[in-house]
C-alpha cells in the first residue's frame, strides 16, 4: 500500500566489570580504608556492595569507566569474615563478584597466670589474658612453638606448658599467634611477653606484659 512500517531499537548499558581490586585483604578491627577497583564501565552514580553494605558511594570513578576508589567504613571490617565485592550502575547492571578476606586480628597480651615458676616442676597450665584470641591460636613458649591453646573467651586462653621445656632458669617468651587460614598479608602473632623460670623459690619475679 505504499507505507512504512517504523521499528525502534534499545540499546542497553553495559553491565559493569571487576577486573582486580586492591587490597584484597586486611585484619578485622581495623579502621576504615580505601579500596581500589579496576574494570570496565563504572559509569557515574555507580556504588559498590562491600559484604551486607550496598550503597558505598564511591570517591572517585575515572572518565573512562576503568578506575574506582570508595572508603570502605570501620563498622565492616569489625569481625574476621568472608565477603563479596560488586559494583551497581544506577542502570541496574551488577558485575561479578571478586572475594575479599576479612582476617584474624593480631591478638595482644596482658598478663600471664602464673607469670614464674621454679625450674623443675614439671608440666603446668599457663593462663594467658589479653585480647583479639580466636579459635585455634596457638602458644609459643620460649623456643617451642605450635602449642595449642583452649580458648575460654577471646579475652582469655589456657595452654598446658610441658616440663620439659622448663629446665632451666632464666626468661621464656610467651607469644600468641591466630590463625591465618589465608596465607594473607599481616601481623597475626602478638608481642613477646616474658614468663620467668627462676633457679628456687627464693628468687623474686616481678611481672611486664604489653598493653593492647
Amino acid at each position: 500500500d505504499g507505507g512504512s512500517a517504523s521499528s525502534s531499537l534499545t540499546i542497553g548499558n553495559p553491565a559493569p566489570t571487576i577486573t582486580s581490586i586492591y587490597p584484597t585483604s586486611v585484619q578485622a578491627g581495623g579502621d576504615s580504608f580505601t579500596l581500589y577497583l579496576n574494570g570496565t564501565n563504572f559509569a557515574p552514580g555507580t556504588t559498590v556492595q562491600f559484604g551486607s553494605d550496598s550503597a558505598l558511594a564511591p570517591s572517585y570513578i575515572d572518565t573512562t569507566g576503568a578506575d574506582l576508589q570508595v572508603t570502605v567504613p570501620a563498622a565492616d571490617i569489625a569481625a574476621p569474615a568472608t565477603v563479596n565485592v560488586t559494583v551497581t550502575t544506577p542502570y541496574g547492571g551488577v558485575s561479578n563478584a571478586e572475594t575479599f578476606n576479612i582476617d584474624n586480628p593480631q591478638p595482644y597480651i596482658t598478663a600471664l597466670n602464673p607469670f614464674s615458676r621454679v625450674k623443675g616442676l614439671g608440666d603446668f597450665t599457663l593462663t594467658i589474658t589479653g585480647g583479639n584470641f580466636e579459635p585455634g591460636a596457638t602458644v609459643s613458649f620460649g623456643v617451642t612453638g605450635g602449642l595449642l591453646a583452649t580458648l575460654t573467651d577471646a579475652n582469655t586462653l589456657t595452654v598446658t606448658i610441658p616440663g620439659s621445656q622448663v629446665a632451666s632458669a632464666g626468661p621464656y617468651p610467651v607469644l600468641v599467634t591466630n590463625p591465618n587460614p589465608h596465607n594473607d598479608s599481616g601481623n597475626f602473632t602478638s608481642l613477646p611477653v616474658n614468663f620467668i623460670i627462676t633457679p628456687d623459690a627464693q628468687t623474686l619475679v616481678f611481672s611486664t606484659a604489653q598493653s593492647p
